[in-house]
């Protein structure tokens, strides 16, 4: 008998996490039915990870009406338990919101995020854990404080709208009322705030921004970064995982109670997986695309460095392997993709289960 970990996270736009689990683990049963299976779908901060975290710790589910990253009228929930309420950024200010001609990261906000944390706030809760991957967005978090009753002037004194393109004309900062509550950003990346590896150069032509408006972009953060360091003594550019979700965090942790943290290390203590990994004879983990990010603050990343810390070997199913000059696959992580040069993309998008199992029974001999 084995004892095996399976904790892969979502294949995006195909599969959520817990369905890669429930195939991995039935297919595993049907050849070794006493195998002892720990199963954990998994998320990293990124968009799913509340639905990750309901089922994990049950909290009561508060509904209320906001607005999406164009300000229409949406509704919405997030999760609460022990003072602290659980809110996924995707929900609220996320790109799957907008349909492809609606993307332009120049004209979206985080306002329709602050709202949530404001009604957070006014409930009196200690704690907001918020989860910022998927966005829509990259105005530096002005949505988020414009909800809280900050102000930001142009150079005439006139209140700017809280989106990208206008974070350029930013001349100064009025702070709100400051709330009492701890706010911690859980994100998947450790990018900068601006420059070539920064929010917008990495993450905006993905949210629909061309060359020209990507730079914009870019010199609007570098303005904010200006003010807030010339005017208030914050320096934020180098914090890893501020360029997170068009830097959505550098506002907050300017002017209120707020910090980020790895996305993947949260879930990994809330599962408490660096015990199970200690016991288990191997792990499988998995992803849609297997590339060069998946080994730095993903959910791959996380497992695997787990797996080399105790020697255990680790075993990817994933949609795709992208290796290339610049990312080649760890030579102890034997990967088993979905996709070949012969295969259908669209195809297994579509109609991913019976390829899991097929890869899973290929998994099966090799131990």
């Amino acid at each position: 008998m084995k004892r095996i970990l399976i904790a892969p996270d979502k294949f995006k736009g195909s599969i959520d996490a817990a369905g890669v689990c429930e195939i991995i683990s039935s297919t595993i049963l049907s050849k070794k039915a006493d195998w002892q299976l720990e199963v954990y779908p998994m998320a990293d901060g990124g968009d799913g990870s509340l639905a990750i975290l309901a089922d994990k710790l049950k909290f009561d589910k508060i509904y209320l009406s906001t607005v999406d990253p164009l300000g229409r009228t949406i509704e919405s929930w997030y999760g609460v338990k022990d003072q602290t309420a659980y809110i996924e950024l995707a929900m609220t200010s996320g790109l799957t919101l907008l349909n492809q001609s609606e993307r332009n990261p120049l004209f979206t906000s985080t306002y329709g995020t602050g709202l949530v944390l404001k009604d957070v706030i006014n409930r009196g809760l200690e704690r907001i854990c918020l989860m910022v991957g998927g966005s829509a967005t990259n105005d530096g978090g002005m949505g988020i404080l414009v909800a809280l009753g900050f102000q930001f002037l142009d150079k005439d004194g006139n209140a700017l709208s809280p989106q990208g393109s206008n974070l350029i004309k930013i001349a100064a900062i009025h702070p709100g009322e400051l709330p009492k509550v701890e706010l911690v950003f859980l994100t998947d990346v450790n990018n900068p705030m601006f420059g070539e590896n920064g929010a917008t150069y990495v993450y905006g032509p993905q949210k629909g921004a061309n060359a020209d408006e990507v730079e914009l972009l870019d010199q609007g953060l570098r303005n904010l970064h200006h003010i807030l360091y010339n005017e208030f003594h914050k320096d934020l550019q180098h914090v890893a995982g501020i360029g997170a979700a068009g830097a959505v965090a550098t506002l907050p942790m300017a002017f209120l109670n707020a910090e980020i943290k790895s996305g993947i290390e949260f879930f990994i203590d809330l599962f408490g997986l660096e015990e199970i990994i200690k016991s288990v004879d191997f792990v499988i983990t998995g992803e849609g695309r297997l590339d060069g990010q998946s080994f730095q603050n993903k959910v791959v990343g996380g497992i695997y460095a787990l797996c080399q810390k105790y020697q255990k070997q680790l075993y990817v199913i994933c949609g795709t392997v992208e290796a290339d000059e610049a990312f080649s696959l760890p030579s102890d992580v034997i990967a088993f993709p979905l996709v070949n040069k012969e295969s259908d993309i669209e195809e297994a998008i579509k109609n991913p289960i019976p390829l899991i199992e097929e890869l899973v029974g290929e998994l099966m001999r090799f131990v």
